[in-house]
């Protein structure tokens, strides 16, 4: 065996002394390529698994982590809402009135004065009301509970509310509010879902003694929002235990995951949290799994994280045959083409770099001048190719951020405030109770507001439906701020028909009203116009209140100016200038001119564009 090996070296070593150099180089380049092939795959291997791995963990933890923090600001939000008993009069007014007569059997609203009972009642009304996640919010003395909002009802049964977990912990950790759970309390009924509890204590702010305790019941719905938020497209599995290490909480698994609720697979997470930080995994039915996790100190819960080890291997596993078919085909490329590069491939290459080199320099249309039909041709071919995709593409991508901008104005234009919404509706509902007969016309305005505000998609309106927009508004205005101010609309009547952008007109006169107007101690003036100066339209707002100064008022359209009305439709001026601007060009858009203590005029210039049918189109 040995003999025959030395012979074969042998023949191998005549056999190169006595080739061509092309056969020379051939085989040498392909030695070269197998051997750093065999070299590249071994180290390659290694380092990428090797760091696969730590930046899986570090990814996971990194994940844990981030979810803990959100974790923590839930809990902050709900400690709160638990929290508000301590500072609210009516309430530790009704807990002072009752805590004397707990034992006896009296109703909760005889308990004290039926105003105390019904103002505490309202404590934690909007928090039931607005949460989905909460459940239940209820007050307990010492042997009965004092007062309840919930979404179940409850058994009104004396017993020692010492005996209840979530009751004695937040006696024990007075100024704390102690989380416990998941549970079912069996004084409510109906309640058929295990919830989360936090208790507080709740103390007298005179002499600080115990008037009760305030518990807070959620469901885990926001829990697991906030899991999946945070560990969105992973392939383990996810759990929260307690600081007894009992499990608190697991994510359903869609794809066959593991459940941290089998007896089996939460004993061996338990141990595996007796054990040394620096264990990286676990073995789950006969399976190894990367273990990451992260103890929350405010809580006491730890986040487990397992991931299986098959993830990475296979990862691994199939790198690794991609780079070594890509090694083989490297191999035969270069045996195939390697003749032809020794002879020609110099000069095409020199002229492809040129043109590279150009096109770099921002000269895109540069074009490599290779016709060959070799690799280096069809590479030029695909250069070429790619170039000119690459100039349509930024061409494409100019007119698509130009379109992209058009609707975020477009969209931020159609916002209406909620604030305008309910101060409005809140009007008509006094206006109804009191018989008022200004109810049914700024419920009609009210209705053409946004009937015209909608324009059926549209985003060009006619002068006439602009103005009548505005005029629905300001009748809205005048009737909630009634003797605050006047206004006049001047338009001639040969501009009513011709276009402009929709809605740009109303959040000027808001303007006035909240920044002009309403400041003002008197009766104030808004006026509008519209006229014809050539081939411009324009469109006057001006009004009589404190107006500005010249830096504020040249100031106003800046980017970094924040001068969107809070109160009001929620469309400030420089997005009425933008979109001025998008469509007609900078040459149109808002002017500003204020003088301080007599007032501001801002002008709108349009182009005079006609409705279809008129004049001009």
């Amino acid at each position: 065996m040995i003999k025959r090996m030395i012979q074969l070296l042998r023949r191998l070593k005549n056999y190169i002394k006595n080739t061509g150099i092309k056969n020379k180089v051939f085989l040498y380049v392909g030695l070269l390529v197998s051997l750093s092939l065999i070299l590249s795959v071994v180290i390659f291997t290694f380092v990428f698994q090797t760091k696969l791995i730590r930046e899986n963990s570090n990814d996971m933890q990194k994940r844990l982590v981030n979810m803990g923090t959100h974790l923590v600001s839930y809990m902050d939000e709900i400690s709160a809402v638990a929290n508000e008993a301590n500072y609210d009069y009516y309430l530790l007014n009704y807990l002072e009135e009752v805590q004397n007569q707990e034992e006896n059997q009296i109703s909760l609203k005889k308990g004290g004065s039926i105003q105390n009972y019904e103002m505490s009642t309202k404590v934690f009304s909007y928090a039931l009301n607005h949460r989905t996640d909460v459940s239940s919010i209820m007050v307990f003395g010492k042997k009965r509970m004092l007062l309840y909002k919930s979404m179940y009802h409850y058994k009104n049964v004396l017993s020692d509310c010492k005996g209840y977990p979530w009751y004695q912990k937040a006696v024990d950790s007075p100024g704390e509010t102690v989380v416990t759970g998941p549970q079912q309390h069996d004084f409510l009924i109906g309640n058929t879902e295990k919830t989360l509890s936090f208790s507080r204590v709740i103390n007298s702010s005179e002499d600080g003694r115990f008037m009760g305790v305030v518990l807070v019941d959620v469901n885990l719905n926001k829990i697991d929002e906030i899991c999946r938020s945070s560990y969105t497209e992973s392939a383990g599995s996810l759990c929260i235990l307690d600081q007894n290490k009992n499990l608190v909480y697991e994510m359903e698994q869609t794809d066959g995951g593991y459940l941290f609720q089998e007896r089996e697979t939460l004993e061996r997470l338990q141990n595996s949290m007796d054990a040394s930080d620096e264990k990286p995994g676990i073995e789950l039915d006969g399976k190894n799994y990367f273990l990451n996790r992260m103890r929350m100190e405010k809580t006491g819960w730890t986040l487990i994280s397992i991931t299986p080890e098959s993830v990475i291997t296979e990862s691994i596993q199939e790198v690794v045959w991609y780079i070594i078919l890509l090694g083989l085909l490297m191999i035969l490329i270069v045996i195939l083409v390697l003749n032809s590069i020794l002879t020609k491939v110099l000069r095409p290459i020199g002229l492809l770099k040129a043109s590279m080199e150009e096109a770099e320099a921002s000269n895109l249309k540069v074009r490599a001048q290779i016709s060959s039909g070799d690799e280096l041709g069809k590479l030029a071919g695909s250069y070429n190719r790619m170039m000119e995709r690459i100039e349509r593409l930024m061409k494409q991508v100019v007119e698509e951020q130009e379109e992209k901008r058009k609707f975020e104005l477009q969209a931020l234009q159609a916002q209406i405030n909620p604030h305008f919404l309910y101060n409005t509706l809140d009007s008509i509902i006094w206006m109804v109770e009191t018989k008022d007969d200004q109810a049914v016309p700024m419920t009609e305005a009210l209705a053409k507001l946004f009937r015209i505000s909608l324009n059926k998609g549209c985003e060009f309106i006619t002068l006439e439906k602009e103005m009548e927009h505005v005029r629905n508004y300001l009748v809205i205005q005048s009737m909630r701020y009634r003797n605050k101010f006047t206004y006049d609309i001047q338009i001639e009547d040969e501009l009513l028909e011709c276009r402009i952008v929709k809605l740009i007109v109303q959040p000027l006169v808001e303007n006035s009203i909240y920044h002009g107007i309403k400041k003002k101690k008197t009766q104030g003036y808004i006026l509008i116009q519209a006229y014809r100066d050539g081939d411009v339209l324009i469109i006057a707002v001006e009004d009589d209140g404190p107006g500005m100064s010249s830096s504020q008022c040249a100031s106003i359209l800046e980017p970094d100016q924040v001068v969107e009305n809070v109160t009001g439709s929620g469309v400030g001026v420089r997005n009425v200038d933008e979109r001025i601007k998008l469509y007609f060009g900078e040459e149109f858009g808002l002017h500003f001119r204020s003088i301080q203590g007599e007032g501001t005029r801002v002008t709108i210039s349009l182009p005079v564009l006609w409705e279809k049918g008129g004049e001009h189109e």
